[in-house]
């Protein structure tokens, strides 16, 4: 039938009819018969139909097959076929385009110990462009939904469905493909790039339990803060709640989430106070806090929610009252320190109550 057509739309032929030939060898042939417009000039490359025929009648694994020699090079392609005898399996070749078989590969193959999740965003190019697509790759064991899905909806994204594809190794060992739909907000313009940076970062840490599973987590999306500026978010709020603001934390987060503008300021003026303030001179930096602790402030104009605004100005008032911070400070390894620390002045925090 691919043939068919391929032959009839550059014939421009009104009918086909064909017969297939079998005969003792392994062979077979197929004659066609075309109906074509006899007043009509047709000028025919005849190379270039004969290709057309071969690609016609080449499957998806052909395709695959080509693609992996092409993409990883003949010696580390020819392995990689070896190591995966059985390739996709029919439900994803269904799904998805050869070329796409050939990028979740590289994934696959790019899982370790260190690196034991990695995560993909995509946009269909056709479909509801407030639908958004994610791949998750994992080894040996697939990924229970139970503990994905919460993580997943504290980012912000409303799962639609799900489609799970296993990859056999040569040696016995399994590697997992999750494929996720997802909607979110109206509103949102997302940069598939900077999801896959911000936004599988966040997840893989919250996974690890590096990172805590909570609504504030929807500010890597909202906002586009990195998993790291959240967490300071999070340890500003509980340090509210110890100073007895009267707000739970959940509303502290909606708060939040409902001005992701004051957000972004607020944590570039924390970056300003205790990171560029190792760089940059004392009137250059006098002059970079004044104009953002401004922006701030002249955003709270607009907030109409009265204990919003409250919860807002107490995160300013905290860290301008912040003297020091571990927050950028390396370990020994030169990674970030797993828990933060913060050096108060209490002179500085309105309503603070007395010890």
């Amino acid at each position: 039938q691919k043939i068919q057509q391929v032959l009839m739309d550059r014939l421009k032929a009104s009918d086909c009819e064909f017969w297939t030939f079998f005969s003792e060898s392994v062979l077979a042939r197929v004659q066609l018969i075309l109906r074509v417009d006899p007043k009509v000039n047709l000028e025919i490359d005849v190379a270039q139909l004969e290709n057309e025929v071969i690609q016609a009648c080449r499957s998806w694994k052909d395709d695959y097959a080509s693609l992996v020699v092409e993409s990883f090079g003949e010696a580390q392609g020819t392995n990689v076929l070896a190591d995966f005898p059985k390739g996709f399996p029919a439900g994803y070749r269904e799904r998805f385009a050869a070329h796409s078989a050939v990028v979740d590969m590289q994934h696959v193959l790019s899982l370790s110990e260190a690196n034991p999740l990695v995560m993909s965003f995509y946009q269909p190019l056709a479909g509801d462009r407030q639908q958004l697509h994610c791949k998750l790759y994992h080894a040996d064991t697939p990924l229970a939904l139970s503990d994905v899905l919460p993580i997943l909806e504290n980012l912000g994204l409303r799962v639609l469905g799900e489609f799970p594809y296993r990859l056999h190794h040569a040696n016995g060992r399994e590697f997992w493909i999750h494929d996720f739909a997802f909607t979110y907000g109206e509103g949102l313009s997302l940069d598939i790039q900077q999801l896959n940076d911000t936004l599988q970062d966040a997840f893989v840490h919250i996974v690890r339990g590096d990172a805590e599973n909570d609504a504030f987590n929807r500010l890597v999306l909202t906002a586009g803060l990195p998993w790291r500026d959240v967490a300071l978010l999070r340890a500003y709020a509980r340090y509210l709640k110890q100073i007895r603001l009267g707000f739970d934390l959940g509303y502290i987060a909606t708060t939040l989430n409902n001005h992701t503008d004051i957000a972004r300021e607020l944590t570039r003026l924390f970056k300003t106070r205790f990171y560029l303030a190792r760089k940059l001179g004392s009137d250059d930096l006098d002059d970079k806090q004044l104009r953002l602790e401004q922006a701030i402030l002249t955003a709270l104009d607009d907030v109409q929610v009265l204990n919003e605004d409250r919860i807002l100005r107490r995160y300013l008032d905290l860290i301008k009252a912040t003297l020091r911070t571990n927050f950028y400070q390396a370990d020994a390894n030169g990674q970030s320190k797993s828990y933060f620390s913060f050096k108060f002045n209490p002179r500085l925090i309105p309503e603070l109550p007395k010890p």
